[in-house]
């Protein structure tokens, strides 16, 4: 479930309970910290890397 690209951004929801990663490959994780289990995979969200990443107020949303 690791990245198979370098990860280039990083960003944790305000109680700090899941962390989003992008990767040079366009891909995004979303992970539970708690369990360091990886809930949601989405695969080539964009054509290179991934350079930043934010969710939104309730969680439901994650720009990138």
């Amino acid at each position: 479930m690791f990245h198979k690209a370098a990860i280039t951004s990083l960003t944790l929801t305000k109680d700090s309970s899941l962390l989003a990663s992008g990767d040079k490959a366009g891909d995004v994780k979303v992970w539970l910290t708690s369990q360091g289990k990886c809930l949601k995979r989405l695969e080539e969200v964009h054509i290179q890397s991934v350079t930043a990443l934010c969710f939104g107020n309730d969680v439901s949303h994650l720009i990138t």
